[in-house]
């Protein structure tokens, strides 16, 4: 397949060093994950913490080889050509403008004279920095170093860029404003890992559910969704007696401020659960069926649910 990323049953694990073992206790990062991207197309890995999402990224950048299983590009054997954008990231000089940072890199990729120039304003004017250019680094907000990042990682023209995390602890309009910057790369494969459910839904053409360095499920939000299953929200006032869903079948997907949300297959009824409630003293404001979002799929799926 032409301009097709395949990752093919790798696996990786590191050792950790336990203060009540003399040995090295074995921590499987990934377990024989496999997957591929084909070329303009996005693909969203998603996990919580420790998932192994930032190994799987590291493997694909060529940074850390993995145990065993392999990752081709064009069905070449590591040929990838890839641009890295890893989270905490502390290699820029803080003193240098944001141009003449990205000049430096420029010279390590092997750009010189005016093809140097030309490329560093080019990719300054592509992500939205061209007017902060000549602002020393220090002085950027956390965007606009994200951009500057991106801007970075696309110097060796990669035919992926891989995106660790690429927006956390940002606002929500710098948050927005990198959203936009990763939807115009339509040229290249996106591989974008993230635990920000919303941002997965609104970037990726396809998502990798990863959880324990395996992955559990993988899709589109539309086919990951269960077709006989219904998500029921109930927003009280007051909340009931603590242990008021005790022996419901479904237990509520999502609790947070009066609102308890539930996953409801066909064995168990609405009223079942709001005859409960009333019962058990919630006072309810409003109730009704939603579709299942993914928080509601990742939750469902991490939980063993089907």
């Amino acid at each position: 397949m032409n301009n097709t990323l395949i990752v093919d049953n790798i696996s990786k694990s590191f050792r950790r060093i336990s203060l009540f073992a003399s040995a090295r206790i074995p921590v499987h990062a990934l377990k024989e994950v496999s997957f591929q991207c084909g070329g303009g197309s996005t693909l969203c890995v998603l996990g919580p913490n420790g998932a192994g999402k930032t190994t799987l990224m590291k493997i694909l950048a060529g940074l850390i080889f993995p145990d065993s299983g392999k990752v081709l590009f064009s069905g070449k054997h590591g040929s990838v050509r890839s641009g890295l954008v890893s989270p905490n990231d502390r290699s820029f000089y803080w003193r240098l403008t944001g141009r003449q940072n990205l000049d430096f890199f420029a010279s390590l990729h092997g750009y010189r004279g005016k093809a140097r120039n030309i490329q560093v304003s080019a990719l300054l004017e592509r992500c939205g920095l061209a007017d902060e250019a000549d602002r020393p680094f220090r002085l950027y907000s956390a965007g606009m170093k994200q951009k500057l990042m991106i801007a970075r990682a696309l110097l060796g023209n990669p035919q992926a860029l891989l995106l660790d995390e690429p927006t956390s602890h940002l606002d929500p309009a710098a948050k927005k404003s990198i959203h936009s910057l990763i939807k115009s790369f339509t040229d290249r494969i996106i591989i974008l890992s993230t635990h920000d459910l919303t941002e997965a839904g609104a970037l990726s053409d396809e998502i990798i559910l990863l959880n324990g360095g395996s992955v559990i499920a993988r899709g589109n939000v539309d086919s990951l969704r269960l077709s006989e299953a219904k998500v029921y929200t109930i927003r009280f006032e007051s909340d009931p007696v603590q242990g008021w869903d005790n022996g419901l079948l479904s237990k509520p997907a999502r609790s947070a401020g009066g609102e308890h949300r539930f996953i409801i297959h066909k064995d168990e009824s609405a009223s079942c659960i709001l005859s409960r409630a009333l019962n058990a003293g919630g006072r309810i404001i409003s109730c009704g069926f939603e579709t299942e979002s993914l928080e509601d799929i990742f939750t469902r799926i991490t939980e063993g649910k089907s």
